[in-house]
């Protein structure tokens, strides 16, 4: 159905002035029109947000679901953290390396997610990345290891360069990086380079 917040002061995000004692309307979970003069249908329930802001989502570019290390199944743990993130205004987290344990369960709640699935979601949205690679030695091992990610359904492969001996090399991240998008996957990097340390 249709609901309208009323009476917000809402930051758009675009960097223009907040807007006070503005109306949001929604239909459908979307959102129709927002201002001070928005319209809103005859019989639509009316929320007072008087006092309280609204601003877009926010996204989390580079997050983690490791902190909790109860012995909850994956499942539970997993979603406790992406409701905090969703507390806190986070409306999608983009996980940069999940336990290989995880990552099915991880799928599944990212699937439940998606638009268009029944149900309403009470949690932040995730993109999924495994383990993050590091100290892959050839190049064949790193198309088998973003082959492998790929048939696990994630949305991203990651790796670790830090500046260590053991390190991939260009050759071998290059190769990593070629083969994530042929299988849909973007490729992500953490990265640390210590320079002259003394």
């Amino acid at each position: 159905g249709v609901v309208a917040f009323t009476g917000a002061t809402v930051i758009d995000g675009t960097g223009a002035a907040p807007m006070t004692g503005a109306t949001i309307v929604v239909s459908d979970g979307r959102i129709q029109a927002v201002g001070r003069n928005a319209t809103v249908p005859a019989g639509a329930p009316r929320v007072d947000m008087s006092g309280k802001f609204i601003t877009p989502g926010l996204i989390n570019a580079h997050g983690h679901l490791q902190a909790d290390m109860s012995k909850r199944t994956a499942r539970e743990r997993l979603t406790a953290q992406l409701r905090m993130y969703a507390d806190y205004g986070i409306t999608t987290v983009q996980v940069l390396g999940l336990p290989l344990e995880d990552v099915p369960d991880g799928i599944k709640l990212r699937d439940e997610s998606r638009p268009g699935t029944a149900g309403s979601v009470d949690r932040a949205r995730v993109l999924i990345a495994a383990a993050s690679l590091r100290n892959l030695k050839t190049e064949q091992e790193a198309r088998d290891w973003a082959n492998k990610y790929a048939d696990m359904k994630v949305d991203i492969v990651k790796m670790h360069i830090t500046g260590s001996p053991m390190d991939m090399t260009p050759a071998v991240y290059g190769a990593l990086i070629d083969e994530a998008p042929k299988r849909g996957l973007r490729a992500a990097a953490h990265m640390l380079y210590l320079k002259d340390a003394k």
